[in-house]
């Protein structure tokens, strides 16, 4: 089992609510252990989108990322990501095919993990690859367009889109 799914298994909620689906773990590089779950704060983009579009309004010290992963997990939210193995750093050719290749897997384990609440996809290559063919299969997301990675400029609109999904209400709710 790779570093990163230890890490993620972790912080699985008992009972999900949210299921984020994000594009890979990240390339490590340099040995730099740089992931969502990972419980030191470093250069975090979507792990600092995600908090702040959860708790941003309620006073959470966002820097104490091991808080708010436990936290999280509380709350129900777990992340996942469409592809097991790092494809940051490929071509955007090669990424996409990726994606297209993790589809079917995705939706399988969107069905398996049954969120309360639904789906909320964290990037927007595996929106467009993947939501149609979830939507397809009976999987509730809760937007209906793609949310930006969460990197500088586009954080603010990632947080807006992923509010709008929390308040959405799956159908039959």
């Amino acid at each position: 089992m790779s570093w990163y799914t230890e890490l993620r298994e972790e912080y699985k909620p008992q009972r999900l609510r949210y299921l984020l689906v994000a594009e890979s773990p990240p390339d490590a590089g340099d040995n730099e252990r740089r992931f969502f779950y990972s419980p030191t704060l470093k250069i975090d983009n979507l792990y600092r989108g995600v908090a702040e579009a959860v708790y941003g309004d309620e006073g959470v010290n966002l820097q104490d990322k091991a808080a708010v992963l436990e936290r999280l997990r509380a709350d129900g939210f777990w992340l996942i990501d469409a592809v097991d193995e790092p494809i940051n750093k490929l071509p955007p050719g090669a990424r996409a095919r990726e994606l297209a290749a993790a589809v079917p897997r995705l939706t399988e384990r969107c069905l398996e993990l049954s969120p309360e609440r639904g789906v909320i996809v964290c990037h927007g290559g595996v929106y467009t690859a993947a939501a149609n063919a979830l939507r397809a299969r009976g999987v509730v997301v809760l937007h209906d367009e793609p949310l930006p990675f969460p990197l500088g400029n586009w954080r603010a609109k990632f947080v807006a889109g992923f509010r709008r999904a929390m308040e959405n209400q799956p159908a039959g709710s």
